[in-house]
């Protein structure tokens, strides 16, 4: 007779770290859960393992197994270096908090939550609010909301050369006209844009190892931040082209005076349209870049 959820809690159930061994049982799970193929999954968990930020000391995430220890919860623990007030320091980041629609309402969500607040060695901790149940999840732990008042506030477009000219200046994020075979370029005020120093370039990346990755880790997007993700060749192309399907939803751009990396922005695709993750230049001089 097939075992039915009750209350989670007269199971016994309890969070546990995630081993390799658990690769393909969380794998499954997640296809089951987003809608993805397994082997697509498999592929995301193996590039997490390629993070080098990673101490195989650290949990890799948290799971929650049934009586017939079937994978009902998880989520993901993915390490990055920041500095705090100038110094190196532990943060960890999650990711695909999820629970089996079966079990949903049991309180398994705040169960592997909750390992990962629970955590050692962390110095900072990052929820995703990817989805509005995620969002409300980490209030509700007593995490505190990012206020991102920059995005109401700032313009940003990417487009294709040829098209710059003809395309008004709008609110967030523009759909992208992205070829390999035509220049892209970052823009803040068209004019601005359009009359930038020939020496300075925009090229579409498909790796870091370029002209003066060496001094990208002083790239900042704000001088006046006190608490930022370090950032350097090694971790970018970690990050943004560390495997196929990572690289199949990111792009991008950077900005070279000469050959050299004067400032980045790096993109994910959404749908059709992409969205900024992230903007460094040198100096923290945007206008510039």
């Amino acid at each position: 007779m097939e075992h039915m959820p009750g209350d989670a809690a007269s199971f016994d159930l309890t969070a546990r770290p995630i081993q390799s061994s658990d690769f393909s049982d969380v794998a499954n799970f997640l296809a089951r859960t987003f809608g993805n193929n397994p082997e697509a999954s498999l592929e995301l968990l193996h590039w997490l393992e390629k993070n080098p930020a990673r101490n195989n000391d650290w949990p890799r995430g948290w799971l929650v197994g049934s009586a017939n220890r079937e994978l009902i919860a998880f989520t993901s623990n993915i390490p990055f270096a920041y500095i705090i007030n100038g110094k190196i320091r532990n943060c960890f980041a999650t990711g695909n908090t999820s629970v089996a629609p079966e079990w949903r309402g049991k309180k398994l969500s705040k169960m592997v939550a909750r390992a990962f607040l629970n955590q050692d060695n962390a110095d900072l901790l990052i929820g995703v609010d990817s989805t509005e149940i995620a969002y409300r999840l980490w209030l509700s732990l007593g995490m505190k909301p990012l206020q991102r008042q920059w995005t109401g506030k700032n313009f940003r477009m990417i487009a294709s050369a040829r098209r710059l000219a003809l395309r008004p200046i709008v609110r967030g994020i523009l759909t992208p006209a992205l070829s390999t075979t035509i220049a892209a370029v970052t823009a803040i005020a068209r004019m601005y844009a359009l009359s930038r120093a020939r020496s300075i370039k925009v090229k579409k990346l498909d790796s870091f190892d370029i002209a003066g990755s060496s001094q990208i880790e002083t790239f900042r997007a704000d001088n006046n931040a006190d608490t930022y993700a370090v950032r350097n060749s090694r971790i970018l192309t970690w990050m943004y082209f560390g495997c196929e399907i990572v690289r199949r939803n990111r792009a991008v751009f950077a900005a070279t005076d000469g050959d050299r990396i004067i400032g980045y922005l790096a993109m994910k695709l959404v749908g059709n349209s992409f969205s900024l993750l992230e903007c460094r230049c040198k100096d923290a001089r945007a206008l510039s870049a």
